[in-house]
């Protein structure tokens, strides 16, 4: 991972966590997953509602715009933002989640389009 996929994922994280806290979720858990050509974010928590992963889902339904990174990292963070869901969108491939043992996962999968 190069040092924009690093910045880009910090913005994600930050991003995923100020959506969680402004919504009252006070126990969650982050884990961040390397894999061959990406990463991983996976969210767990008993405190998400469903409401909030759908709203999320539906959110965060767009498609993949490298063009939008390129200025796009500089939106993440801007608490002017319409929506930080919105943006955040852009910046990843696909989105799941299940629930197991009334905890609710959430698994957002980004994959890094810049080479080393």
């Amino acid at each position: 991972m190069n040092r924009l996929e690093a910045k880009v994922n910090a913005k994600i994280i930050q991003q995923l966590s100020f959506f969680l806290m402004t919504n009252r979720v006070k126990d969650y858990h982050i884990h961040v997953q390397p894999t061959d050509h990406g990463v991983q974010f996976i969210i767990s928590s008993k405190d998400i509602t469903q409401d909030m992963l759908d709203f999320m889902m539906e959110k965060t339904n767009r498609k993949r715009e490298l063009e939008v990174e390129v200025y796009g990292i500089e939106l993440l963070g801007d608490e002017s933002a319409h929506n930080e869901l919105d943006v955040l969108g852009a910046f990843i491939d696909r989105m799941e989640t299940y629930t197991e043992k009334d905890i609710h996962h959430l698994i957002i999968t980004r994959t890094y389009p810049y080479k080393e």
